[in-house]
């Protein structure tokens, strides 16, 4: 029996996903790892998506093949395309299919009880994200029984750069400030130092900047060496001061005591105080 190495975690060159590959040989069928190719530079656009040239042009390919692609991911609802702008967007089959992925190797209801202990433990509200593209998207979320709280949704999309859930991720997938860039496309000096201090507390801080007046805490969730997930506290400002490590230090201790095989968190460099 011919043995093959473990696939590879996809990895990012420029904008777009390097997706993993059984082996270094060309696919067995081009036109599938073309349209492959096209479903994951979509994951990378915003809800508003961006037209044919463009992709055509972040791939390599020509506009005919591209198009192509595009029309039978279309076809099953992989890409969806707007009447009056023409651009193309990832469409809710790929959704379904990442959630379906969530589900099955037990993520979810990992994660949904770290954010019951968190909401009981801290009396804030939890979130639990994925990363998708340049964004990060809510998956699930844990309220407390109080009058002020963080209002939103499951199935929000946010960039990274402006999140705590997004900064926690990119401070593993992220090693210098040339990635950071290549990956959000954000050119802010002051990115890269909050995802430096994020790695080195082992969670990251978003301060008003995604929402006035919401300060969130968030820890990245890591398998296969790569940023798979995020939880979060967000709650007023006013009741976060001071409370930052404490945070954080929950949040990391609820993941502890629920991830299963598989799972880690990083380690962060800088030692924080215990409670």
């Amino acid at each position: 029996m011919t043995q093959h190495p473990p696939p590879r975690h996809p990895q990012r060159i420029g904008n777009e996903l390097d997706l993993p590959a059984l082996n270094d040989g060309p696919s067995p069928i081009l036109s599938v790892d073309r349209a492959l190719r096209v479903l994951a530079c979509l994951a990378d656009f915003d809800t508003d998506g961006e037209p044919l040239g463009v992709i055509a042009a972040r791939l390599g390919e020509d506009k005919a093949s591209v198009h192509r692609s595009l029309n039978a991911l279309k076809y099953r609802f992989f890409a969806t395309q707007d009447a009056q702008t023409g651009k193309y967007s990832l469409g809710p089959a790929a959704l379904g299919i990442a959630d379906i992925f969530i589900t099955r190797n037990g993520m979810r209801p990992m994660l949904h009880r770290a954010l019951l202990t968190i909401c009981t433990e801290i009396d804030e509200t939890a979130h639990a994200a994925i990363p998708e593209g340049r964004f990060v998207r809510y998956i699930d979320k844990v309220e407390p029984d109080r009058d002020m709280r963080v209002s939103s949704y499951i199935g929000a999309r946010y960039p990274m750069r402006n999140t705590a859930l997004g900064r926690a991720m990119l401070s593993v997938d992220c090693n210098t400030p040339e990635e950071l860039l290549r990956v959000t496309g954000d050119e802010n000096a002051e990115l890269w130092p909050r995802i430096s201090e994020a790695r080195a507390r082992g969670y990251a801080v978003e301060h008003e900047e995604n929402e006035p007046g919401i300060t969130c805490v968030a820890v990245p969730v890591i398998y296969a060496g790569r940023t798979v997930a995020a939880v979060s506290v967000s709650a007023p400002s006013s009741r976060m001061v001071g409370k930052l490590d404490t945070i954080g230090l929950s949040i990391r201790d609820a993941l502890a005591n629920e991830l299963t095989d598989g799972f880690t968190m990083p380690e962060p460099s800088l030692s924080s105080p215990r409670r």
